[in-house]
């Protein structure tokens, strides 16, 4: 008995590792195809040509607490592109990131958020590159054959949360020193994560502009500190980290595809002066080949 104990566990423990060296050797084109049909059929990808998902959005400053709701709208014709996310607060009424697939622009009124400034400045790819809300746009990348010309990677399982997922590296044709990493369910190959990662340097921070020290909550208080004398100085020395995760979950049919219904975008910046935020969107509805004016994706 204790020997056919030991021969059980051997087997189990073989398994598991032949199990773990298959998805190793996992082609990227494997991958991708595996996830886009976690979406639908070829056929079904195929005839869509414009979306518009919809539904409520919460924002949460970590820092401060408390929280705003209000609307959310993403809307996509090919790799144009724009969120809106509407809160009912006179200092602060949302979010309007707009792209034609090159240019970007965020409104902010008064002035752009910590997010938005950091998508406007640095954040540029996550946004021109069909990133920012996952599949529910068809901007997405993985959409495209030739992957909008950028240098894709896959690099096996690795475990995130203590959960293993899928991991795809992702570095837009446009050269960025943003990290940016995609992650996969491990079964299924629905598109559940994203990692963009971003580290300045001291000597960049006096590189930012003037007008960057006086919106937005992130690098710029420190430029502006700058021309205050010595104390502002040292503070300009710290190193600056921004992280933003993009959690996808829930996942729902609409139309005959698959698409979440939770999406969180989560922007973390740590250095001299910390912002932690956190926008939910709970999706009600995704609307294929809904009629879109083209004008409402240009950059002005």
């Amino acid at each position: 008995m204790r020997f056919l104990r030991v021969a059980i566990a051997l087997m189990v423990i073989m398994g598991s590792a032949m199990a773990a060296a298959a998805d190793q050797q996992l082609t990227l084109q494997q991958v991708i195809a595996k996830h886009l049909a976690s979406i639908g059929t070829p056929e079904a990808l195929a005839k869509v040509q414009t979306r518009v998902a919809e539904g409520r959005s919460k924002f949460e400053n970590v820092n401060a607490g408390g929280y705003i709701e209000g609307k959310a709208t993403v809307a996509s014709l090919a790799a144009n592109n724009r969120l809106v996310m509407k809160f009912p607060k006179p200092d602060y009424p949302g979010e309007d990131m707009i792209t034609d697939g090159n240019k970007v622009q965020v409104f902010g009124r008064p002035q752009r958020s910590a997010l938005g400034f950091f998508i406007y400045n640095q954040g540029t790819p996550l946004l021109t590159e069909g990133l920012l809300e996952g599949t529910l746009s068809t901007a997405w990348p993985l959409l495209d054959p030739k992957l909008r010309s950028a240098k894709v990677t896959y690099n096996g399982l690795k475990t995130i949360d203590g959960q293993q997922l899928h991991e795809v590296r992702y570095e837009p044709k446009k050269r960025t020193d943003i990290e940016i990493r995609l992650y996969f369910s491990k079964d299924d190959f629905r598109h559940v994560l994203t990692i963009a990662n971003l580290t300045v340097s001291p000597r960049l921070v006096s590189n930012v502009s003037p007008d960057a020290a006086l919106q937005g909550g992130t690098i710029g208080p420190l430029t502006a500190a700058m021309s205050s004398g010595p104390e502002a100085a040292n503070a300009a020395q710290s190193v600056i980290r921004y992280r933003i995760e993009e959690r996808f979950s829930d996942f729902a049919q609409f139309d005959g595809m698959t698409f979440p219904t939770t999406f969180q975008i989560r922007y973390d910046l740590e250095g001299q002066r910390q912002a932690h935020q956190r926008y939910t969107t709970t999706i009600k509805d995704v609307i294929n080949n809904v009629s879109l004016d083209p004008h409402s994706f240009e950059i002005k």
